[in-house]
């Protein structure tokens, strides 16, 4: 279940969620002379301009603070929210909940910025722990002559109730990512990168107290090469490798090699694609590898300057929660951003996902499969100069094949008020 908490930040539908997701995903900086499409899966990438999102309304705010090159923004926000069929060790159970937080924006000079939030959460039912989520990030960008270089570190300690554990789950994930790219004439761009990353959980009121729990471990490495056709359009082929370490459990080993393509055939619509095969076995198995399709598509379409849709799907595949599993996780989203009488912004989404977990290794007959689906709806405001208010609603549902991660139908709604400084 994605709480109506998540849904409100969701501001667009780049969708590799969960589970599943890859722990490091570099975003490649510009070298001179490349002119970018204006969407790209592995590149920088832009959405059209649009006045569509809340976020629109504050383009120009001044800086709060500004000291030579050191340049200072602060948000502050408190939700609070009713939720119904949160998971909780194996049950269903309803909470009111009340999150403060207060996130720091600060950029120096050209060449660095970074971001930091801390918030605080209490939950009026006993069962559930008081929570207090930590995130911080820095990134680094320096091109030189042939090159454009970039630099971003990123820790986050959080606690999440997550239909994958069945459970309210402390994590600690962070990442160390160096990318760099370059010319090869002058239609040709090669991207690569290095990553590191990690993750470790912790259920303090397992769903299961058979499945174990693994810490993750990760090194990649990416190259994309993106060949331009004309100014609307870029392809190319993509490869990625990554070695995973698993405590406890067996490390593993994948590769991955795909096609994208970044298209923009008007002003009001983008769009971008990858398709490719992964090849994903514990490090040491007999077994072939298994194989795997692989895809990300998503798509833009402004309709005029004040609505946007938003559409995207998705199939991913990786390690999940637990010791010795694997996710094949496929599902798409749909959304719509829309201003209305010029001071009030509705957002709308849908999605749709199916989660297969299995043990790929000695033949194990061993299989979940969850599927999720919601709808959600969330109504925003400027207020005053710099304040946002929001009001939201979400339904959907849970199911899995293992009745301890079943929770059925979930509710949420709530109102937000945000700060700007």
């Amino acid at each position: 279940m994605h709480t109506l908490r998540q849904l409100l930040f969701l501001t667009g539908f780049l969708s590799l969620a969960g589970s599943s997701q890859s722990l490091a995903q570099v975003v490649m900086p510009f070298p001179i002379g490349w002119q970018p499409s204006p969407v790209s899966s592995g590149f920088a990438s832009t959405a059209p301009y649009s006045n569509s999102n809340i976020s629109s309304a504050f383009r120009h705010l001044p800086t709060i603070f500004q000291w030579n090159s050191l340049r200072t923004n602060l948000d502050l926000s408190y939700l609070i929210s009713h939720e119904e069929g949160l998971p909780s060790g194996g049950r269903r159970i309803n909470s009111s909940i009340q999150t403060i937080s207060a996130a720091a924006h600060l950029a120096l000079g050209l060449h660095w910025s970074g971001d930091y939030t801390h918030s605080r959460t209490y939950f009026s039912n006993k069962e559930l722990l008081a929570t207090t989520d930590d995130a911080a990030s820095i990134k680094g960008q320096y091109n030189s002559r042939e090159w454009a270089w970039m630099v971003v570190a990123s820790y986050t300690f959080d606690f999440r109730n997550l239909p994958d554990t069945g459970s309210q789950t402390r994590r600690k994930i962070y990442n160390l990512e160096g990318s760099g790219s370059t010319m090869l004439g002058t239609r040709t761009l090669l991207s690569t990168s290095a990553a590191f990353g990690g993750r470790s959980a912790d259920v303090p009121n397992p769903s299961s107290s058979t499945l174990q729990i693994a810490d993750i471990q990760t090194w990649s490495a990416n190259q994309i090469l993106s060949y331009k056709i004309t100014d609307k359009l870029d392809i190319g082929p993509s490869a990625n490798e990554t070695y995973e370490r698993m405590d406890p459990g067996d490390d593993a080993v994948s590769y991955t090699v795909s096609a994208q393509v970044n298209w923009k055939p008007s002003r009001r619509l983008v769009a971008t694609g990858s398709i490719g095969q992964k090849y994903w076995r514990y490090r040491g198995a007999a077994e072939r590898p298994t194989k795997t399709l692989v895809y990300n598509t998503t798509a833009s379409y402004q309709l005029t300057p004040t609505t946007t849709f938003n559409a995207a799907a998705y199939q991913t595949f990786g390690p999940s929660y637990f010791s010795n599993q694997a996710t094949d996780v496929e599902g798409w989203n749909l959304g719509l951003e829309q201003r209305l009488l010029k001071r009030f912004f509705l957002s709308v989404t849908g999605r749709k996902s199916r989660t297969t977990y299995s043990i790929p290794v000695g033949g194990v007959p061993f299989q979940r499969v969850d599927r999720a689906d919601g709808i959600g709806a969330s109504l925003a405001t400027p207020l005053l100069t710099r304040g946002t208010l929001s009001v939201f609603y979400s339904k959907g549902r849970n199911l899995s094949s293992d009745s301890i991660f079943t929770f059925g139908d979930n509710l949420s709604y709530g109102i937000q008020f945000a700060i700007k400084f």
